[in-house]
C-alpha cells in the first residue's frame, strides 16, 4: 500500500496522529474481498491459552458454515493475526443493522460460544464499520 503514489497521496493529507492503524495477517487460504459489503465487523482479542491458536481456526470454521453461512447477510469471513498473542474475527456484511444483530447472536449459538470461552475476555474490543463511499 505505501508503495502506491495514490496511498501516499492519500496519507500526506491525513493528520498521522489521529490515525490508529491495525495490520491483520488474514488466517485463511485463498480468502477473496468480496465485490459488495457495506459494513465491517471488527473483534480483537488475545486467547487465555496462547496454545490455542491452532484450536482457534478449527472453531472459526465451525462459526462460518455451523452460523454465519446461515445468514444471506454474511459476504465474508476470517480469523486475522494481529500481532504475537492478538488476533482478529472479522465479518464482512451486507447491511450495518444485520450484521450487528449476527454478531450479537454469538452469546446464544454454541459454535460461537467456543470462541468467547478460549479468548481472554479482559482483551476483547469490538468495532463496525458503515462504508461510506
Amino acid at each position: 500500500m505505501m508503495q502506491l503514489q495514490e496511498a501516499q497521496d492519500f496519507f500526506s493529507l491525513i493528520d498521522e496522529q489521529s490515525v490508529k492503524m491495525t495490520f491483520h495477517k488474514i488466517l485463511k487460504d485463498d480468502f477473496q474481498v468480496p465485490d459488495h459489503f457495506s459494513c465491517v465487523e471488527c473483534g480483537t482479542f488475545a486467547l487465555k491459552n496462547e496454545s490455542d491458536n491452532l484450536k482457534l481456526l478449527t472453531i472459526s470454521e465451525g462459526i462460518e458454515k455451523e452460523y454465519l453461512d446461515t445468514f444471506e447477510n454474511t459476504k465474508a469471513h476470517f480469523i486475522g493475526s494481529i500481532k504475537g498473542n492478538r488476533f482478529s474475527e472479522i465479518t464482512i456484511g451486507e447491511t450495518l443493522g444485520k450484521t450487528k444483530e449476527i454478531c450479537f447472536g454469538y452469546f446464544n449459538n454454541p459454535f460461537c460460544k467456543q470462541l468467547l470461552e478460549i479468548a481472554d475476555e479482559k482483551t476483547m474490543e469490538l468495532d463496525f464499520w458503515y462504508l461510506i463511499a
